[in-house]
């Protein structure tokens, strides 16, 4: 029972302390304009990042879905993949972003684009 409470005390000390040093970080950044608009620039660039990077995983799974998985060859799916333009964009955080745009070709004699869903809704402003 005691190991518990001083475990659980010094679990709680060392939460209060990350805490303080957070609040240390931030009193300092706040205090200087130009550690902030530093610290603003890069935190906008690290949550575009990483918001590029889930727009791409959600973009892969309409493909996966519509070809099946990559190097699969299965008659059960009417579409192929047919390489990527260079071209594409979306918009994050109301800026474009370049993305290689994949291209989908249904399978056939007619091979025709389909075009993508989700990448079309990331290319209007409203979605992030």
């Amino acid at each position: 029972m005691n190991s518990k409470r001083v475990k659980q005390e010094n679990t709680t000390a060392s939460s209060q302390k990350e805490l303080q040093n957070l609040r240390d970080m931030y009193d300092l950044i706040a205090s200087r304009e130009d550690l902030q608009e530093l610290y603003e620039r890069e935190m906008n660039e690290f949550v575009s990042s990483i918001t590029l990077l889930a727009i791409k995983a959600i973009i892969d799974a309409e493909i996966e879905n519509k070809c099946g998985k990559v190097h699969e060859r299965s008659p059960e799916y009417g579409y192929y993949r047919h390489g990527k333009q260079s071209t594409g964009y979306v918009i994050v955080n109301r800026q474009k972003q370049r993305l290689e745009k994949p291209r989908v070709v249904t399978k056939g004699k007619q091979k025709k684009e389909e075009p993508l869903e989700t990448y079309h809704k990331f290319q209007r402003n409203t979605v992030i």
